[in-house]
């Protein structure tokens, strides 16, 4: 029997003989003979390797001579003429187990060791053939442990065993000093384990070693040097102990297969849940890193708790992130004007704020950011880390759940960390399969691997109780051993009872200097606000002194290894921080960030730091002084124009407020922003609400009473509400003595729109008995006056008088420069332009107050602007125009809620289909819009509405409904006669009239319409009398820019 060892310490034995490497040909001719076991060898291939220089015969009497010792020593050998052969049987050797291509999943590490130096240290005959043979057998064993090394490196890099990876690959690169696989391995190890200089160095020792005229075998190399170099930062200087990883293997091999999938392309979404220090962030990391130098693009962001109450928290982050990355800026560029308002601090809310309210600046913004992960994924595939996701907000995550579902979406690795993630609701809602893991405490050999970077060099005598003591106390939380330890280390001693990890990490605050002490208070406080500049002035330290209370936080490791927000805190650090902060001594620095935060919010009125702001005056006691700051911030994005900034603004001063003045003030500012954002119902609400707050028990009723009075009224209105109890509001209204001008003036100025809407011409005629004798003996020149007259000149049909009023009105909103009344003094202007039949004079007021809207993305103004042109151009037959400004104001209106503008465009496309043979609307949605017009209280609506359905009747040829809308049109039509221009309804009632067998409606609506303005042609009115359908079709064409006659009532030949 032969066993034999060569793998690792040299040992051959041959039965109970141990033949040595000093037998030279012994030691090799039972080497060989191992190796052929199973395999007949002829004499002849013996002679010639061990004894090529003799003769035949005395090379023949020498083999003998071998073979019979090696009997006597128990060699099992047949013959058979000139053939030896040893039985497999009859041989143990592990190098001929290496050669088995299964071997590699077996072998132990020590194994592949003396693989890798197979033969190194044992002296072997010089023989040229020998030695030929030797070094084929020296490959082949090799070459098995390379195949087994290369593929345990790849499990290794996968669990991110990097310390493992790196002995792997130095065996390797022993074998194969120029492999590339072990190579490029070696050097992300070194990379991961924070040993930049080195991995530069392996990398240029490769590309060295290959030579310039193998430029494109080193380019992998070249290109991870450009990783670990450019883009390759380690988390942070930190104790070697906690830049090691130790443990979740399965997790890493979990995460390395979602960067493998991410690298071809396909994204995923990745959910770490555990408890708090339990390595979430620290495993996310990881994982970063190893994306990074896979290649990929990486950006990460930390939220807050206060982010779940800030609208798009996630994206005001990620936004300026994307931007930065390589293909960034390669998105379109109307998506790059939409995404740079996240990038400029003092807009960045503004525009999160607005997606909350306006649906369709949060399409807009979807749709920009999912170019923008297009442009960065086409450079390369993306990783975002979303750590503490617990905190994220209702619409940063409706925004992520949409992104999820589009394709640029799900190329991106979206990785979320927090805790119970596996016990949110939506997780449930995210789409594809989110990979989860669940991080729980570290085994006890991780555990102690962790901690043993604690104990000197020559160990402890404790050790192994140190160690189980850790493990036992803080179940292997890696955040309490580090403390645990720390404690132990501090003390020298094992305590008989443990401190909880509470009193441990106060025994750390206290050896702290008063600075940084103070400074890490203050960075407890400030949350991502902290700046060593605003530490500075806050403390009132120098820079210099700043700098070195933040350095001694940082040797002590109380600032979290967040690369993000360097001067952030771990949440049990800062859990622990506010327990022992004093009140008094937390109200004195809530003061003093207060103070320094306010200086920055006015300079630049971003809603974030004003926010904040307030907070910390609040939580030192200054409420007024928080309420004021909130109340001038939301008045400035007023008059700026940012809506849902103000409203977020408006409504977090309403928390800080006393009951009182002051809070039913804040609420009127609150329900006027919620109009102008096109939130009607919250307006209503939040006016509602502060209406019955101002009349609680002992309140004095206010002004501001008075104007959520009003508010509440206009948001009905805007809700499409009845006009009459518009109307009755208004005059219950008007009755209060205590209204002042102002608001007196702008109750008439609603209640002469909602009677001339509704024609009523008792509420008009009380009107102007009330206005005229309030200000009879005193007239007034204001601004609010001047409007009120100008509209009741409209009302009364005298268009040149009320021209005059709202140019007057437009000029002096140009004189104030005031932007927003000057949108609807343009808008104003255009109504008396249009009854007078100067439609291009109209066209420009309303184009230049649309644009100035849009401008200030105020989208329901907007929408209603871009409906009226729609409408102007189809008056001057235009319909190409007419349908793109159509589209406009879809655009405008899209979930905004205005359901008066959405009906108003859908009356747009019915003209346009019924006139110029469009197709914008189907036949079912008229059905629809036709029972609603027929209901309608308001005449001047419900005339206009079916009239544009009489005409699409007809041209469709929908017969069987025309009866019913045709005599609702015309008893609409001569009730509203006096109030509006029936051109378009005469058209109507001219076309269908014959038909109906009611020729005589259209004669008495048409001389209606002559005698208030309208001047139809006499023969129109002959027409009529004798029933001529063709003259009556030419009519029809004239008024109502018909084309062609429709084809359901075709003239006589």
């Amino acid at each position: 029997m032969i066993r034999i060892r060569l793998l690792g310490a040299t040992s051959v034995r041959v039965g109970r003989t141990t033949v040595k490497p000093a037998s030279a040909v012994q030691f090799a001719l039972t080497l060989y003979l191992a190796a052929t076991a199973g395999a007949p060898v002829v004499r002849a291939r013996l002679l010639e390797l061990f004894w090529p220089h003799m003769d035949a015969e005395t090379a023949r009497h020498a083999l003998r001579q071998m073979l019979y010792r090696l009997r006597r020593a128990g060699l099992v050998l047949e013959e058979s003429g000139e053939s030896l052969l040893v039985g497999r049987d009859a041989v143990e050797a592990d190098f001929v187990a290496a050669l088995d291509p299964s071997w590699g999943e077996r072998a132990s590490d020590d194994d592949l060791a003396g693989a890798a130096h197979f033969l190194e240290d044992v002296t072997l005959l010089s023989l040229s053939d020998f030695r030929e043979w030797i070094d084929g057998l020296r490959a082949q064993v090799m070459a098995s442990a390379r195949r087994a090394l290369l593929d345990r490196i790849a499990v290794a890099r996968r669990e991110g065993r990097w310390s493992r990876v790196e002995d792997l690959s130095r065996l390797c690169l022993a074998i194969d000093p120029l492999n590339e696989q072990a190579t490029l391995a070696r050097a992300e190890a070194l990379a991961m384990s924070g040993a930049k200089s080195f991995a530069l160095r392996t990398l240029d020792a490769y590309v060295e070693d290959v030579g310039d005229q193998s430029r494109e075998i080193a380019l992998p190399a070249r290109v991870l040097r450009e990783r670990i170099a450019e883009n390759f930062t380690f988390i942070r200087n930190v104790p070697q102990a906690w830049q090691r990883f130790v443990g979740r293997p399965a997790e890493l091999a979990r995460c390395h297969a979602v960067i493998d999938e991410a690298a071809s392309g396909r994204g995923a979404t990745c959910l770490v849940s555990g408890a708090s220090g339990i390595g979430k962030t620290r495993l996310a990391q990881e994982m970063l890193s190893v994306a990074k130098l896979r290649g990929l693009s990486t950006t990460s962001m930390r939220l807050e708790a206060r982010d779940a109450e800030r609208a798009l928290s996630l994206f005001t982050e990620l936004v300026p992130a994307l931007l930065q990355l390589p293909g960034g800026a390669a998105c379109a560029p109307a998506s790059m004007r939409i995404l740079t308002q996240f990038t400029r601090p003092e807009d960045s809310e503004r525009a999160a704020e607005l997606a909350v309210d306006a649906p369709v600046i949060r399409e807009r913004i979807r749709r920009a950011i999912v170019d923008i992960l297009g442009a960065v994924c086409d450079e390369a595939p993306l990783v975002v880390l979303v750590d503490d996701a617990h905190h994220l907000d209702g619409t940063s995550l409706a925004l992520l759940r949409g992104l999820m579902e589009t394709p640029e979406g799900r190329r991106v690795v979206w990785l979320l960390c927090g805790q119970g993630l596996d016990r949110i609701e939506w997780l449930s809602t995210l789409p594809g399969a989110p990979v989860l893991l669940r991080l729980g405490g570290l085994t006890g050999d991780e555990c102690a691997a962790l901690a043993s970077t604690f104990f000197p060099e020559s160990g402890a005598a404790d050790a192994a109780k140190v160690l189980a003591w850790c493990f036992a106390a803080t179940r292997g939380n890696p955040m309490f051993v580090k403390e645990w330890m720390r404690e132990w280390q501090a003390n020298g001693a094992i305590p008989t009872v443990p401190d909880p990890i509470r009193d441990a990490m106060q025994k750390r605050l206290r050896s702290l200097s008063t600075d940084a002490r103070r400074a890490l208070d203050a960075c407890c406080l400030l949350g991502p606000l902290a700046t060593p500049a605003t530490l500075g002035e806050v403390l009132e330290l120098d820079m210099a002194s700043a700098l070195t209370a933040i350095e001694e936080l940082d040797a002590s490791d109380l600032l979290a290894t967040h690369p993000a927000n360097p001067l952030e805190i771990h949440e049990l650090t800062a859990n622990v921080v506010r327990e022992s902060m004093s009140a008094a001594h937390g109200s004195v620095l809530h003061f003093r960030i207060g103070q320094s935060l306010e200086a920055r919010a006015v300079s630049s009125w971003s809603p974030r730091i004003a926010w904040a702001a307030a907070a910390h005056l609040h939580a030192a006691g200054e409420e007024e002084r928080a309420v004021g700051l909130l109340r001038q911030c939301g008045s400035h994005l007023v008059a700026r124009g940012e809506w849902s900034d103000a409203i977020s603004t408006f409504a977090r001063a309403l928390q800080f407020a006393p009951p009182g003045e002051t809070r039913i003030d804040l609420a009127a500012r609150l329900a006027k922003a919620h109009i102008h954002a096109g939130n009607y119902g919250q307006a209503e609400l939040v006016a509602t609400e502060g209406i019955i707050s101002d009349q609680s028990p002992g309140t004095r009723r206010t002004c501001s009473t008075i104007e959520l009075e009003m508010l509440q009224i206009e948001t009905r209105r805007l809700q499409g509400a009845d006009s009459r109890d518009v109307i009755s509001d208004l005059n219950r209204l008007l009755c209060r003595p205590d209204l002042s001008d102002r608001h007196f003036l702008r109750a008439c100025r609603a209640l002469a729109t909602a009677a001339d809407t509704s024609c009523d011409s008792h509420a008009l005629d009380s009107l102007r008995s009330l206005l005229g004798h309030r200000f009879a003996k005193t007239p007034k020149e204001s601004t609010d006056f001047l409007m009120t007259e100008a509209v009741l000149a409209y009302t009364d049909g005298r268009f040149e008088d009320a021209l005059v009023g709202f140019e007057m009105l437009l000029d002096r909103q140009r004189e104030r420069d005031a932007f927003i009344p000057a949108i609807w003094a343009h808008r104003d202007i255009a109504l008396p332009l249009i009854r007078l039949g100067r439609l291009d004079e109209a066209i420009a007021h309303i184009a230049e107050a649309y644009a100035a809207a849009a401008e200030i993305q105020l989208w329901p103004a907007a929408a209603r602007l871009a409906d009226r042109m729609s409408a102007l151009y189809f008056r001057r037959c235009e319909p190409d125009e007419s349908i793109k400004w159509i589209y406009t104001a879809i655009a405008s209106t899209d979930r905004t809620g205005d359901a008066l503008a959405i009906r108003s465009i859908l009356n747009q496309r019915i003209k346009l289909d019924a006139h110029f043979g469009t197709q914008l609307t189907s036949a079912d949605e008229v059905t629809g819009y036709s029972q609603v017009a027929l209901q309608d209280p308001d005449l001047r609506r419900r005339t206009e509405d079916l009239a544009a359905i009489l005409h699409f009747l007809v041209a469709r040829r929908l017969n069987e409904s025309i009866p019913t809308v045709y005599t609702a049109l015309v008893e609409s039509a001569s009730l509203a006669a006096r109030w509006m221009d029936l051109g378009y309804a005469s058209s109507a009632t001219v076309i269908v009239g014959p038909e109906v067998e009611r020729p005589h409606s259209a004669i008495r609506l048409s001389a209606a319409s002559m005698r208030y303005g309208s001047k139809p042609e006499p023969w129109y009115l002959e027409a009529a009398r004798q029933n001529d359908k063709q003259s009556l079709y030419r009519y029809a064409s004239l008024r109502s820019a018909v084309t062609a006659p429709s084809a359901a009532f075709a003239a006589p030949a």
